[in-house]
């Protein structure tokens, strides 16, 4: 049961860690802020294409049953 949820939670994580790479990009000294922008983008989009993965498997999941 737990599984089902696994992936909006896992989703949410990496929007929070992708958000907190943009606001804090000044933290990492040693890489482009752009990068570290871009970066923060990449795993936002990924955060919410495993919140959209984890809705279809849900409903999928309570068709079959």
């Amino acid at each position: 049961m737990v599984f089902k949820y696994l992936s909006f939670i896992t989703g949410f994580c990496y929007i929070v860690l992708g958000a907190m790479m943009m606001y804090y990009k000044t933290s990492f000294n040693n890489f482009d802020p752009t990068m570290i922008f871009l970066f923060g983008i990449a795993i936002i989009l990924y955060g919410m294409f495993r919140i959209w993965r984890g809705f279809l498997n849900l409903k999928k999941s309570d068709d079959e049953e």
